[in-house]
């Protein structure tokens, strides 16, 4: 699936409206600009988590032909597959008639989207670029049977949403009807109030706490370590340094790197290396971690120097000199909710 980024470089170059935001969190290039990441279109099959609210039931037909959906917000529709041609190539790119609808976001939230239909079990498709171009290359969510989660779309934006099944399931359902429920919740930033879930969640790289030495209501604070625009700083000296995370600490997931990580609980250092000469070499453990990645003297996707991943939580990594003074270390926890004992890192600065 493509990202919003992938979206909006592609209609910058063909000149083409992008219609539809969320998608996955590339990497940490940018973070430090900007801080959100965008996460992964999930699905689950649990309990409604939304903690934003579905509007009314409306009754809507729904339309075949995607550039001709009218616009509707987060709430209850009911439409039926029954006459219906496939204009879009089905929804998610598997054939058969098609419905589509289009979601405007009001503020800036996460979607989640589902789909019963009466005596069959219907497609849900979202994706963008104003219906131009094929699911297979915009798509950016595609689930049948259980909810699924668009995240941190931006106020203003708009999302596609199509409802499709094969014409041998609609036959066999007789009218074909189904019902569609997009539930909108709201992504906090920063500073903003969180005390209550109904207000929704708060951005990722942060969390939800009462500042020390207050009494106010809680608001969405910055976890340490967890963007490479909040790193935790280390002084590394010749010779061996210890890092030690304890287990239970709080952090998320916003990188990938090219040896795996994705979707793996991290925390990023930024390294301050000293002066050291050409034929330095710096080594890299970690007990109880999945993933070491370094990246420098920036912490851009292309900086990337050194990936080492470990299924048994004992990752390495090795740089030689010449070494940069900043290295941003991606710490990828193991993911053992058993282990009590703290993931440790150990750095070994060597030069001749």
């Amino acid at each position: 699936m493509r990202t919003w980024t992938d979206l909006v470089r592609a209609a910058a170059a063909s000149g083409m409206l992008v219609c539809i935001v969320a998608g996955c969190a590339e990497d940490g290039g940018e973070e430090s600009e900007a801080p959100a990441p965008m996460n992964a279109a999930t699905t689950d099959d649990g309990e409604d988590a939304s903690s934003g609210s579905s509007g009314d039931a409306f009754s809507d037909d729904g339309q075949d032909v995607c550039l001709s959906a009218s616009a509707v917000t987060p709430g209850v529709y009911f439409a039926s597959l029954r006459g219906k041609r496939s204009s879009g190539g089905g929804a998610c790119g598997e054939g058969g008639p098609d419905v589509f609808f289009r979601v405007a976001v009001e503020r800036r939230s996460d979607l989640r989207v589902s789909a019963v239909g009466d005596g069959f079990t219907p497609r849900v498709g979202v994706f963008g670029n104003d219906c131009a171009v094929r699911f297979e290359d915009s798509g950016l969510l595609c689930t049948s049977g259980v909810p699924g989660w668009v995240t941190d779309v931006p106020a203003g934006a708009e999302l596609y949403v199509a409802i499709g099944a094969s014409q041998s399931e609609i036959d066999a359902s007789g009218d074909g009807a189904f019902r569609l429920d997009v539930q909108a919740r709201d992504v906090l930033a920063l500073g903003e109030g969180c005390s209550d879930e109904a207000w929704g969640r708060c951005e990722g790289g942060t969390t939800c706490a009462v500042l020390a030495g207050t009494e106010e209501p809680a608001v969405c604070v910055s976890i340490p370590g967890d963007r490479c625009g909040n790193p935790i700083a280390v002084d590394v000296a010749r010779g061996a340094t210890a890092l030690s995370i304890e287990p239970g600490e709080l952090h998320t997931d916003a990188h990938r790197h090219t040896c795996g990580g994705d979707r793996i609980s991290e925390r990023v250092y930024r390294l301050e290396i000293p002066a050291v000469s050409a034929e330095a070499t710096l080594r890299i453990e970690g007990e109880r971690v999945s993933v070491l990645a370094a990246r420098g003297p920036t912490c851009l996707t292309e900086e990337e120097r050194a990936c080492g991943a470990d299924p048994n939580g004992l990752a390495r990594i090795e740089l030689e000199g010449p070494l940069p003074r900043t290295l941003y270390l991606f710490v990828e926890l193991a993911e053992d909710e058993s282990e009590l004992s703290p993931s440790i890192v150990r750095l070994m600065l060597e030069d001749a």
